[in-house]
């Protein structure tokens, strides 16, 4: 559990989308165990199942505790004394501990530092790169609205058809957390694209999301790219690239459709962004 959790931090401090205070500060959160053994009392209180008891209680206060740790693992000596301690494996470090707490009175526990399991969290697989083409398709549209208003609106799905030209609806998985590495469907009147989080790049004044679409029945494999950079004059520059690479017919496609398409859909996207600035 302890490894899967960090993993899944150094995945999402990687990819992540949101650039929030709670996301942005996800990596800083740690991990403890605490086992004890002894009595509960079951209740339901308003459909509310709930533990209760002096045990329950003494769970929580061993949360503060006389530990110089960020993360461990922490045995009452009730729970040792009922638990099999061969099963405590050989990185497990036990040192003995008393904390004295009022009402309750002196609680003798054991623990360990998590720490060794750190260098047991495998590295990220390496995520899909970005490929440039030199002639990419390109528009460009002045937006008078703060950057990251107008970056909440353009990786919003769900906010996607009110802006997209021509795109009727989009699938996606609702609870998953958009990062990068997660995908959705677009669906056309005549096509269905599927895209690909694949980038987000956010220094000081400029921020750059990519998308990557596969091969489909009418286009080739292609990356979308939206660059948004504030202005010397307080508006925002947002750039669309198109980067492609398929058979001749493909190709012409979608230089012949797309320009079209993201010009009138850029155009909705910036009275949007007006409108609620």
């Amino acid at each position: 559990m302890y490894v899967a959790f960090h993993q899944q931090l150094m995945l999402y401090e990687r990819d992540r989308i949101c650039s929030c205070g709670a996301c942005s500060s996800v990596n800083n959160l740690q991990l403890k165990f605490i086992s004890h053994y002894g009595a509960i009392v079951e209740r339901t209180i308003y459909s509310h199942f709930q533990l209760m008891g002096s045990d329950v209680t003494l769970v929580h206060k061993l949360l503060k505790n006389n530990i110089d740790e960020d993360e461990y693992l922490l045995f009452s000596d009730n729970s040792l004394d009922k638990s099999n301690k061969n099963g405590i494996p050989e990185w497990a470090e036990l040192h003995a501990e008393t904390v004295t707490y009022n009402g309750i009175g002196e609680v003798k526990y054991k623990y360990a530092s998590l720490s060794p399991l750190r260098k047991q969290v495998p590295k990220l697989m390496p995520r899909r790169e970005f490929e440039a083409i030199e002639k990419p398709i390109q528009v460009s549209i002045s937006i008078n609205a703060d950057i990251k208003k107008i970056y909440a609106l353009l990786i919003d799905i769900n906010r996607k058809p009110e802006w997209m030209n021509g795109l009727k609806k989009v699938k996606f998985k609702p609870n998953r957390v958009l990062r990068v590495g997660t995908s959705h469907d677009c669906v056309l009147p005549l096509n269905t694209l599927h895209f690909e989080t694949i980038d987000n790049v956010r220094v000081d004044d400029k921020f750059i999301y990519t998308e990557y679409s596969e091969d489909s029945m009418v286009f080739p494999a292609f990356y979308q790219r939206f660059i948004l950079k504030r202005t010397d004059k307080g508006s925002v520059k947002l750039s669309v690239e198109i980067h492609y690479k398929g058979t001749f017919i493909k190709e012409a496609m979608l230089r012949l459709s797309m320009k079209n398409v993201l010009k009138s859909s850029l155009k909705k996207l910036k009275r949007i962004c007006e409108k609620s600035a």
